[in-house]
C-alpha cells in the first residue's frame, strides 16, 4: 500500500531540508508514485479547468511543480491555495517551504508564523521551519526561542531524536546571537 510519504518522496525530518514541501492534501486525492499517471500534475490542471477555485488542486499542483524544480510556478499555485483557504496550516506551511526553497526566507516567515498560529503552536515542524527562517535572516534570538518551543513539544512527545537535533540547533543559534 502506498503512502503520502511515498507520493512526495521521503519527507525531510527535523528540518533537514527546508527546500521542499512535506505536507500534502487529502490522501484520497493525492497521486501515489507508480500508481497514478498524474505525477506531472495534469490531473490537477484538469481539476482547475473545471473549478479554478479548487484550493486542494492548487496545493497539490504546487507540490508537484516544486518537486519538478518549477518553484516560481509552484509558488503561484500555493499562493492561490493559501488565499482561498487562509485557515489551512497545510497550505501556509507548503507555501513557506517552497518560498524557502527559492531562498525567499523573508517572504517565507509570515507563512510559517501563520502555520504556527493556526496550529496553536503545537506542531514541531512548523516551529522548526520558522526557527530556520529566523536563523537565515540572522534573527538568532528569535530562532533559539522558537526552537525551544519545538523542543518542549518534542520532549513532551518523548521524541528523543528530534529533541537532540533541536538542542544542537538551539546551541548553534545561541552561539551566533552572541557574536
Amino acid at each position: 500500500m502506498g503512502s503520502d510519504q511515498e507520493a512526495l518522496g521521503e519527507a525531510p525530518r527535523h528540518g533537514d531540508d527546508h527546500r521542499l514541501p512535506r505536507r500534502q492534501c487529502n490522501r484520497s486525492r493525492f497521486p501515489r508514485r507508480g500508481r497514478d499517471p498524474d505525477v506531472d500534475g495534469s490531473g490537477r490542471r484538469a481539476d482547475l479547468e473545471i473549478d479554478p477555485e479548487f484550493a486542494d488542486a492548487h496545493n497539490i499542483l504546487g507540490i508537484v511543480l516544486a518537486r519538478a524544480g518549477k518553484l516560481d510556478d509552484a509558488v503561484a499555485h500555493l499562493e492561490k491555495a493559501a488565499a482561498k483557504t487562509p485557515g489551512s496550516v497545510e497550505y501556509q506551511f507548503n507555501l513557506g517551504r517552497v518560498l524557502a526553497a527559492r531562498s525567499s526566507f523573508r517572504e517565507a516567515i509570515p507563512h510559517f508564523e501563520k502555520a504556527v498560529e493556526l496550529s496553536g503552536g503545537r506542531e514541531t515542524q512548523s516551529l522548526e521551519m520558522l526557527a530556520a527562517m529566523y536563523s537565515e535572516m540572522e534573527r538568532f534570538e528569535e530562532a533559539a526561542q522558537t526552537a525551544r518551543r519545538a523542543l518542549e513539544i518534542a520532549t513532551r512527545e518523548n521524541n528523543a531524536q528530534l529533541a537532540e537535533v533541536l538542542r544542537a540547533r538551539i546551541a548553534q543559534y545561541e552561539s551566533k546571537s552572541k557574536r
